[in-house]
């Protein structure tokens, strides 16, 4: 009885291990298949190339907070610290869309007919567009 006992005890340990060694090895096939690369970094600050952010020592940091994919590979970054729109192309700043100061936006979409929509927190419309001229 006693051999059974620990020829039980001895298969589900067995079970136990070899199941999670095919979970581990079933992740790292996964993790295989996913390529990470990186598409855009910018400074961080005001300037013409840079991205608007803030790193209080005692409170969230605060930094853009939406973006969207042109159909011709450009990023549009809502920087909304500096009330603009940037928009990078080939990791490169190619454009500046000034956003009124006196609004707090959260997100950006890109519409058909080359339009942005931006969703603000202050009004409760919460939509303002822009026309974007070539």
């Amino acid at each position: 009885m006693k051999k059974l006992f620990l020829f039980i005890v001895f298969f589900i340990v067995f079970i136990v291990l070899f199941s999670i060694t095919a979970v581990d090895s079933e992740a790292k096939k996964d993790s295989l298949l996913v390529r990470i690369f990186e598409i855009l970094r910018a400074k961080i600050g005001s300037g013409p190339d840079e991205i608007g952010a803030i790193t209080p020592p005692e409170a969230n940091p605060e930094g853009p907070m939406s973006f969207a994919l042109g159909n011709e590979g450009e990023i549009y970054i809502l920087d909304q610290l500096n009330s603009r729109i940037q928009v990078f192309k080939n990791k490169k700043c190619i454009r500046t869309i000034p956003l009124p100061t006196e609004t707090a936006f959260l997100d950006i979409e890109l519409l058909p007919g080359n339009k942005i929509a931006i969703l603000d927190n202050l009004i409760k419309k919460s939509n303002l567009y822009f026309k974007l001229r070539r």
